[in-house]
C-alpha cells in the first residue's frame, strides 16, 4: 500500500534546479493521510499471522534521517553509511482471526508512507 502525493501548481510553475528542500513541505498537492480498508475473500477460516513493513516520515526514510542532520549537500562516508544503518522500515506482525471467509485490513497511511504485508494462514481453531 502507498499514500502517493502528486506534485502541485508549486512544483509545476518553477524550474527543477530552483527546488531545495526545504519545498517539500509544499510543493505537493496535499498532505492528508489516506484510509483503506482491504477486503479478502473465500479465505480458509483460521488464525492468520500478518507481517507488516512501514517505511513513512517517521519510521526509515532516509530524507527525514538526512534533513535531521542538517542536510548538508555532500554527507561524508561516515553520514552516508550511518544513514543508511538508520533507514530500515519499522516491522510490526500481527494475529488476526476469520471465522468466515473474509478477512478486513483497515490501515491508515501518512503521506508517502509504504506498507507492505505479507497475510500467511496459520492454522484452523473452533
Amino acid at each position: 500500500l502507498y499514500n502517493c502525493k502528486d506534485f502541485g501548481y508549486e512544483y509545476y510553475s518553477r524550474k527543477e534546479k530552483s527546488i531545495s528542500i526545504e519545498d517539500l513541505s509544499h510543493i505537493f498537492i496535499d498532505f492528508d493521510e489516506f484510509e483503506i480498508t482491504v477486503c479478502l475473500q473465500n479465505i480458509r477460516p483460521g488464525n492468520y499471522l500478518l507481517q507488516k513493513q512501514d517505511l513513512s516520515p517517521e519510521h526509515g526514510s532516509i530524507l527525514e534521517a538526512w534533513q535531521s542532520m542538517g542536510t548538508t549537500p555532500y554527507p561524508d562516508a561516515e553520514s552516508i553509511d550511518y544513514l543508511e544503518r538508520i533507514s530500515v522500515p519499522l516491522r510490526q506482525n500481527e494475529q488476526i482471526c476469520s471465522t468466515g471467509s473474509t478477512i478486513k485490513i483497515k490501515q491508515k497511511l501518512a503521506v508517502h508512507e509504504f506498507l507492505l504485508i505479507k497475510i500467511t494462514y496459520q492454522y484452523f481453531s473452533e
